[in-house]
This record gives structure tokens, sequence and C-alpha cells, in this order.
């Protein structure tokens, strides 16, 4: 695992941006989109002009669409609860493959949670410079914790809110590694998904139990404009952080000013279509809440 844990991806994160967002003080929406083919290929090179959005329904005017390539903040969440025991060879490999994909210039920090959350390492740049320590908590991983409760809602929020305070990156991604599983936490699914729609950060998962987590981790990674994945077990790794890495790197960015400004705090809908290629799928956020008035 070592000799793979800093190289065997190293720079795969290529053009990377801010997160889907409103920027209150220019007032902007600010959109990643993937557009992939009828084989799941990634469809590059695409112009601005064959971009179509709406929000609420309302054809709206894109400034830009643009690939651009700027540092990422990568954030790996693992469960360390007692029912993912038999995922943790898999989880701690995820964790090394998942640090060689960053570049110089990105950061990453690295966090476990059970019972409660916890940070093991805090946002670094120069990630290659950590790779000691990575190899101390993938073998750390690989032992059981016997922790009794999962708190995966609470735990979400708080690295995102983690995330928020501490990252240098204006590019938020958060990877969960994890079964899927909830038993302890206070938040309820409902309130989870709408903090990930107010948040900063895009999230992916890698679901060890797609029988019983897939559902949530559908409905977590969806609700921010990210996807799970589900591998049957380590040998998929490789080929499934490549394309996690892949994701990222292909996405388009789309700015707009939207032609409602007001700051009431109300949920934007929004829809991306592509024009002038057909049979392409377009995943992006599925909206926004607004900010609401004396709200930096």
């Amino acid at each position: 695992m070592k000799a793979v844990a800093l190289t065997l991806l190293a720079g795969l994160f290529g053009p990377l941006t801010a997160i889907a967002q409103f920027r209150s003080e220019v007032r902007r929406v600010v959109i990643h989109v993937t557009v992939t083919d009828k084989r799941g290929n990634f469809v590059n090179g695409l112009p601005g002009s064959s971009f179509r959005v709406w929000e609420n329904g309302t054809p709206q005017i894109p400034q830009r669409s643009i690939r651009e390539d700027i540092p990422v903040t990568l954030g790996i969440l693992i469960d360390d609860s007692g029912s993912t025991d038999p995922y943790r060879p898999v989880m701690a490999e995820a964790l090394v493959r998942m640090a060689g994909a960053l570049k110089p210039e990105d950061e990453m920090f690295v966090a476990h949670f059970g019972l409660s959350f916890a940070v093991d390492l805090p946002p670094r740049s120069h990630p290659e410079e950590s790779g000691a320590r990575l190899e101390d908590l993938a073998q750390r991983y690989l032992h059981p914790r016997y922790q009794t409760g999962t708190r995966l809602f609470d735990s979400v929020a708080e690295a995102g809110r983690f995330m928020e305070r501490e990252a240098h990156n204006d590019k938020h991604v958060l990877l969960l590694l994890t079964d899927g599983r909830d038993t302890t936490s206070l938040m309820k699914l409902k309130e989870l998904l709408v903090t990930c729609r107010r948040g900063e950060s895009t999230i992916y998962a890698i679901g060890f139990d797609a029988k019983k987590g897939k559902n949530t981790l559908d409905q977590i990674t969806e609700a921010s404009g990210g996807r799970a994945y589900y591998p049957a077990g380590p040998p998929e790794l490789p080929e499934l952080t490549l394309q996690i890495a892949q994701e990222i790197r292909s996405q388009y960015t789309i700015v707009y000013e939207p032609d409602s400004g007001a700051l009431d705090g109300s949920w934007r809908a929004i829809r991306v279509a592509v024009v002038g290629r057909e049979g392409v799928s377009v995943k992006c956020r599925t909206g926004y809440f607004a900010p609401s008035a004396g709200v930096e």
C-alpha cells in the first residue's frame, strides 16, 4: 500500500473551481456542471454557448462557462464505528489513494467519526509532505475501534463547518468513506440534506454496504452536487478513485447573475441543459438558497 500511497494518481485533480454557491457580495451564482455521454464518458471542450440555464423556470444569461485549474481542499471523512470493521482495509486503501491524487498546491484534512467527530490531520498544503502521517493513519484505521454508535449525519455537517472555517482554497470537496449507517445522530436526514444544499462543499462518497446505505448516501451526495460510488472490494479502488478525480477535473463552471436579486433566503431551483449535442447528461446542484437581507 505504501508504494502507491502518494504516487499512483498524482496530479489527477486538474481544473478545480469553487463549488456552486451564491456570492451575495457580487450577486453571482457559480455552478459546477458535469457532462457525460451515453457511455458515461466525460464530455470536454464544450463552448459556453452550449449551455442553457434556468432558475425557478426563468431563463438566465450565463456570463461565462469556463474550466479553471485552481487548488482544492479535500476533506476525507472516515467512518470509524464498529459496523465498518469488515471494510477497514478498503477504507485504508482509499485514504492513501485519494491522497495520492492531490497536487502540491492542494491541501487535505483527514477526520474520523463514530460516536463523535474528530480531526486526525488538519488542512495542510503540499500533501506529499504528510506521507508518513497518512501511512500511520491508514494503519490505525485497519484496527477495530469498538465504537458502539454512529453519528453519520452530525459528523457530515460538522465536517462541512470545519471545511468552511479552516480551508485555505476556494474549491471544497468532502470524500465520505462509510457503510452509510447512522444510529445516534441528533440531526435527522432531512435536516442534513438542507445543510448540504446550503453548504460550500461538494460531497462524494465511497459506500461499502450498498444494500443498507445506498439510499442515504445517494441523497447526501446528490444534495451537494456530488455522487456516491459502491466498490465490491479493494481491486476496484484504483479505477474508482480515478473516476472521482476525473469527474472533478472535467467539470465546467457556469457563472450568472440571477434575474431575481431578492435577498429573501428562498430556495432557487436550477436546471442546466446542453444544446447541440445529442444523448448527453448534465449533472449539477439542483439549486441554492439565496442569502437573507443583512446576512453576509
